[in-house]
Formats: C-alpha cells, sequence, structure tokens
C-alpha cells in the first residue's frame, strides 16, 4: 500500500479507539471483579463472569479484525506485522497514539486479572483448608489428645517422646 487514503485511515483510527474502548470497559470489569473478591461479594462476582465473558468475545472480535486487516494489507498478523502496518502509517502519529494506548491498558487489563486470578487462588486454597478441617471434624476423629494437643502434633512425636 504505497498510498494511503485519508479516508481509510480515519477508519482505521476509528477501529483502534473502539478497541481501546473495549478494553478500557474490560479493565474497569477487572477492576471491579478485584473489589467484589475483596468484599467477598460471591453474588456480584457470578454476575461479573457472564459480563466477563462477553467483553472477552468482543476482544477477541477486534482482535480478529486487526489481525484480518494485517493479512489483507500484506503483513503477518503478529508484532512485527502491527510495526510494519504502523511504519506505513507514519504520516499519521494518531493511529500509532492509539494503538500505544491499546497496548498500555491491554498490559493494564493482563496485570490487573493476574492479581484477580492471585486473589481467587488465596481464597481457594483458604475454602481448601477450611474444608479439610470440616472432613476431619465429620469424620469423628479426635481433634484433640487427652493431653490437650492436637492430634495431628501427637502423630508427629517420634516414639522416644511419648
Amino acid at each position: 500500500m504505497s498510498t494511503l487514503a485519508r479516508a481509510d485511515v480515519l477508519i482505521e483510527e476509528r477501529e483502534l479507539e473502539f478497541e481501546r474502548l473495549a478494553i478500557a470497559g474490560f479493565l474497569e470489569l477487572l477492576r471491579t471483579e478485584a473489589h467484589a473478591l475483596a468484599e467477598n461479594g460471591v453474588d456480584k462476582l457470578d454476575a461479573l463472569a457472564t459480563d466477563k465473558l462477553a467483553r472477552l468475545e468482543q476482544l477477541t472480535r477486534f482482535a480478529q479484525q486487526r489481525n484480518t486487516r494485517l493479512r489483507s494489507a500484506g503483513y503477518t498478523a503478529d508484532v512485527a506485522g502491527m510495526q510494519a502496518w504502523l511504519a506505513q502509517r507514519a504520516a499519521y502519529p494518531a493511529i500509532a497514539n492509539a494503538w500505544a494506548m491499546v497496548g498500555e491498558l491491554a498490559r493494564e487489563a493482563r496485570d490487573q486479572n493476574e492479581i484477580n486470578g492471585l486473589m481467587v487462588a488465596m481464597k481457594l486454597q483458604r475454602t481448601q483448608r477450611q474444608l479439610a478441617f470440616l472432613n476431619r471434624a465429620a469424620s469423628n476423629e479426635p481433634m484433640y489428645a487427652s493431653d490437650g494437643v492436637t492430634c495431628s502434633a501427637v502423630r508427629q512425636r517420634s516414639l522416644g517422646e511419648a
């Protein structure tokens, strides 16, 4: 593509702006999810999961459209292809700025999603410990020995200490 029509560039810029807005909305949803996780808002998490899936599908469509645009312009659908595509549009800094904002928001969303995943893992681990405690209690095994020491501690004593 040796000469770019201004109308094409405006369309591309608008598409990147729509993608930026979609990622910004997804990031806000991830922040809301983090608050719900911190507050143990299980009901809110259920509703957020549905919205999260819909937004992920929307972001996937944007990525597919971008990849199709790159391929149809003769570029690879990867970082190198995007860089070459941007270089072709160097006379239009708004395109590069829009792409930079998309990238920054995507990194923020990735980081927030990782934080949320860690929060979920910590809550799951705590829940598993609580379930193990309750299962043990339900198994009618004594929790404490006659000397007041927990049974797990009694089992860990060596014979010489008994």
